[in-house]
C-alpha cells in the first residue's frame, strides 16, 4: 500500500514538473526576446553615435546585456576582430552555434539570421535601418510570445498536475 502511495505521488510530481517546465520555457522565451531587443537598441545607438569599428560595437554591447545574449555579441566581436570571415558569416555562425542555449523558436532564430544577412555590407544608414527593422520584428515576436505565455502558461502547469492525477487514477 505504501508503495502505491509513493508511486502515485512520484507520478504526480513528475507530470507536474513537465507542465511547469513547459510553462517556464514560454516565460524564458519572452525574457530572451526582451534581452535581444535591448541588445539591438544598444547596438543601434552605438553604431549611430560612436565611431567605433563593428567588432568593438559588438564587444561593447556584450558588456551591458544578459549573459545568455551577450555570448552572441561577444563571440561575434572577437571573430570579426580576427578577420577570418566576414561579419555576416560570423554572426550566422555564432547564431547557429549558440541558439540552442536560448528558448527561442524558429521564427525568432530566423530574425537573428536576417540581421546577419546585411551585416557589414552597407554604410551606417544601412546598418541603422537593418537594426531598426530587426527590433520591430522582435517586438512583434515579443507580443506573440507574451500572448502565448498568458494564454497557455497556466494551462500547461494545470495540465501537468491533472494529467498526473488522471494517470494515477487509471493505474490504481
Amino acid at each position: 500500500m505504501i508503495l502505491k502511495i509513493l508511486g502515485s505521488v512520484l507520478v504526480i510530481i513528475a507530470s507536474s514538473a513537465v507542465g511547469y517546465y513547459i510553462s517556464f520555457t514560454k516565460r524564458k522565451r519572452v525574457a530572451d526576446i526582451e534581452d535581444f531587443i535591448s541588445a539591438f537598441i544598444f547596438f543601434r545607438n552605438e553604431v549611430e553615435y560612436s565611431s567605433q569599428i563593428l567588432s568593438k560595437v559588438f564587444k561593447q554591447t556584450s558588456k551591458v546585456i544578459s549573459k545568455r545574449v551577450a555570448i552572441f555579441f561577444n563571440e561575434t566581436g572577437v571573430l570579426i576582430e580576427e578577420n577570418k570571415i566576414s561579419a555576416s558569416d560570423t554572426w550566422k555562425m555564432i547564431v547557429k552555434k549558440n541558439h540552442e542555449r536560448l528558448y527561442l523558436d524558429n521564427t525568432d532564430i530566423d530574425i537573428l539570421y536576417e540581421f546577419g544577412e546585411k551585416l557589414g555590407v552597407s554604410y551606417i544608414e544601412g546598418h541603422l535601418s537593418n537594426i531598426t527593422l530587426i527590433i520591430e520584428k522582435l517586438k512583434i515576436q515579443l507580443e506573440r510570445a507574451k500572448a502565448e505565455y498568458n494564454r497557455n502558461g497556466k494551462m500547461f502547469r494545470i495540465l501537468g498536475i491533472i494529467s498526473g492525477i488522471t494517470l494515477v487514477i487509471v493505474l490504481v
